[in-house]
């Protein structure tokens, strides 16, 4: 609050006059209401109000020109997000401390740990396939007839094909995934 300073006011409208030169908005009938409802008061003993009980009066009960709002008002919003963003904080905790508690209770394991094993099962069923077509290849010669003199060129074509398989396995794929409501 600016303007002149006083120390004291005689009257309720040297008060009033106060408040509209130093940036405060109330109307004039509302102010000798509140004079009258005892929220502003002289100070004791004497016929005067104080500056401090003016400033404190403006505080709580009137507006700031230049915002329109009360001191109160952005004080209550100041503490309504100081609040919000407590609340925030406890949940991200609360978050935080629920996923610990997964964790340690085995129900869910770090991205790398999962691309590991798949890897590593991968690797494995790689194996296996090499391993059945080499173990098959005499079996399958016969099955088409054959000449084996050719198993060789034939076990090279089915690895081929297994590795094209596992590598199209092994890809990252990007699908899209419809949700349709129940009619």
């Amino acid at each position: 609050m600016t303007g002149k300073t006083t120390t004291e006011f005689k009257s309720k409208a040297a008060v009033y006059r106060w408040l509209l030169d130093n940036g405060r908005e109330i109307s004039e009938t509302q102010f000798y209401d509140h004079c009258t409802e005892g929220l502003l008061r002289k100070k004791r003993g004497e016929k005067v109000f104080t500056l401090a009980a003016v400033k404190r009066y403006a505080k709580l009960h009137t507006k700031v020109a230049a915002t329109g709002e009360k001191d109160r008002d952005h004080l209550d919003k100041m503490q309504d997000e100081l609040r919000e963003i407590n609340l925030n904080t406890a949940r991200l905790k609360m978050q935080e401390r629920e996923h610990s508690l997964l964790v340690k209770q085995g129900k869910v394991v770090p991205i790398e740990e999962y691309e590991n094993a798949i890897v590593g099962r991968q690797v494995a069923l790689l194996a296996q396939l090499n391993h059945m077509a080499q173990k098959n290849i005499a079996a399958w010669i016969e099955l088409v007839g054959g000449d084996k003199t050719r198993g060789p060129a034939l076990l090279e074509a089915m690895l081929e094909e297994i590795a094209q398989r596992m590598s199209a396995f092994a890809a990252d794929i990007e699908f899209d995934i419809i949700l349709e409501a129940d009619a």
